[in-house]
């Protein structure tokens, strides 16, 4: 089709300018495949389902989390107003986050600072970790700053509910009743051609840097992280099962959990998350986020989530579109923000689909 050759072709253009070297594209309308097309050591692929590469997901982890934590929600396990002080073992010296919400810290509006590298601590127990007097809170004017701590609050909040180890639930309260079949924790075989990420942490060590804090247990710069998960706190702190990253996924994975959200909630005619909550998960409760979900760039309709790694999804109900992104933009010497390729790609599919009207793509 047409729309496939343009998509490869503006795809092209970014790869010759070293955005990346391997995309993995898939794009539905209405359940029927508008775009799914890989490229991958130099070459254009089309691959039988569950054997496209995988990809470290990175923060679309959060994307699952939501869905985790949504589903227990259903199940009555939590409640969006749950306060941490009702599901977690908080410690006297956290009376200070004690009062903070499932739904702030989906959203995003807890007040929670955006990041911290938790594995320049001595202590490897997170509770203990966020009690080891550093300053927990932004001191932004927002009503909302995107935030890993948030998440990494839910995967703890997952744990405690449902009485199992995340990646257990993710893989028997996820994995499975949505058949997505390669998502999981790392390490991965490489067997299963993990797609390769960063160099060594370069980038984290920067930041850890910038904010005059030490570490020395970096992986070996120079050599590709693959089949590990590449964020630091992920695999330095939380041996890489965290509620913020960690897991790994293709495009089929992910555009079954997109399905499960075009679909209302809805799995095999039976309620999976609760109608409601689909709804605002892709509404706007603090500024351009819903719970979990977020608008805006890259996304020029419905809801999204980014991730580090060079990953995306995007969900636009209005016109029954799913679009997967799965992009190593880490993995060459200068990374680059690709916010403008998704929005070529995006804005592309959009005026295709658009143009399509009802017909059969």
């Amino acid at each position: 089709m047409l729309i496939e050759k343009n998509i490869q072709s503006i795809t092209e253009s970014y790869v010759d300018k070293n955005y990346f070297n391997t995309v993995d594209l898939l794009f539905k309308k209405n359940d029927k495949v508008f775009v799914s097309t890989t490229y991958e050591n130099g070459l254009w692929a089309t691959f039988k389902a569950n054997q496209n590469p995988l990809f470290d997901i990175a923060s679309l982890t959060k994307i699952i989390t939501t869905t985790g934590t949504l589903r227990l929600i259903t199940e009555k396990k939590l409640h969006l107003n749950t306060p941490l002080r009702d599901i977690l073992p908080l410690q006297e010296n956290l009376k200070k986050i004690e009062n903070i919400t499932v739904k702030e810290l989906l959203t995003h509006s807890s007040g929670l600072r955006a990041w911290f590298p938790f594995y320049s601590l001595e202590t490897r127990d997170f509770i203990e970790a966020l009690s080891a007097g550093i300053d927990l809170f932004h001191h932004s004017d927002k009503n909302y700053v995107y935030s890993d701590l948030n998440f990494m609050l839910l995967g703890e909040i997952i744990q405690s509910a449902s009485n199992m180890n995340l990646s257990d639930f993710v893989k028997e309260k996820i994995a499975k009743p949505l058949h997505c079949e390669s998502l999981s924790y790392g390490p991965i075989n490489p067997k299963k051609r993990a797609v390769p990420t960063e160099l060594g942490n370069l980038t984290e060590k920067g930041m850890v840097q910038e904010r005059h804090l030490s570490f020395e247990g970096w992986r070996p710069f120079g050599q590709p992280i693959q089949g590990e998960v590449n964020d630091g706190n992920a695999y330095y702190f939380f041996n890489g099962i965290a509620g913020h990253a960690g897991l790994f996924g293709n495009v089929h994975d992910m555009e079954r959990i997109l399905n499960l959200y075009l679909k209302g909630g809805h799995l095999k005619g039976e309620r999976f998350i609760d109608y409601n909550l689909v709804r605002l998960s892709l509404s706007h409760l603090a500024g351009n986020r819903g719970l979990g979900w977020h608008s805006g760039e890259p996304f020029p309709t419905g809801f999204g989530h980014t991730g580090f790694t060079g990953t995306s999804i995007w969900l636009d109900r209005n016109y029954g579109l799913t679009g997967v992104i799965l992009t190593n933009r880490l993995n060459v010497d200068s990374p680059k923000n690709i916010n403008d390729y998704r929005m070529d790609i995006h804005q592309e599919i959009l005026k295709n689909a658009i143009n399509e009207g009802d017909k059969d793509v």
